[in-house]
């Protein structure tokens, strides 16, 4: 992994399609991070450890640092002459960059879930936990189709991710409603 400073270098500005190449470069290593993160939390959640979590803010922390200065990289980029194509993809990009670092700030989320579960000493019922792996593993294929898409080039994998969200929507949906049932009782 390159420094950002040195991938996003403003010399390339001057020729967008070098510098739309860099940022996509980017935008890619974040959704990386961003996949990686979310394993390190789902893992936290069944087995907690402290090295784990202090790697995933780590890798939360250079997310952060990727989005910010890939937006304003990108707004530069913005302000030259740039044919549709490019104008379209610098748009990509930047909704791209914004969906990598919020799925960061949701595995922030969940590890904080994991450390709140660990510190009080709490579990899940093997119900629960069955669910929760269930609803986790299509939210990992998702991601995993999404880094697909982007790493190939691939529309057609890009096509695929909708009917994978809802799905991870339908799931979440049935499983909130028998952790509600199981409260009632």
């Amino acid at each position: 992994v390159h420094p950002v400073s040195t991938v996003l270098d403003p010399r390339f500005l001057s020729t967008p399609s070098v510098a739309l190449e860099r940022a996509r470069t980017v935008v890619i290593q974040m959704g990386d991070l961003a996949k990686e993160n979310y394993a390190t939390a789902v893992s936290l959640l069944a087995r907690y450890d402290s090295k784990q979590l202090e790697q995933l803010e780590q890798r939360e922390e250079a997310i952060d640092h990727m989005e910010g200065a890939l937006d304003q990289y990108l707004v530069q980029l913005s302000r030259h002459s740039l044919d549709d194509r490019d104008s379209d993809l610098v748009s990509d990009l930047l909704h791209a960059l914004s969906d990598f670092e919020r799925i960061g700030d949701y595995v922030v989320n969940l590890s904080e879930s994991a450390t709140a579960l660990h510190d009080k000493d709490l579990v899940f019922s093997d119900q629960a936990q069955e669910e929760l792996s269930a609803v986790c593993s299509a939210v990992g294929d998702a991601l995993e189709q999404v880094m697909t898409a982007y790493h190939t080039h691939d529309s057609y994998a890009a096509f695929q991710v909708e009917p994978l969200e809802e799905v991870v929507d339908l799931i979440t949906a049935t499983l909130r409603e028998r952790h509600v049932e199981r409260l009632k009782k």
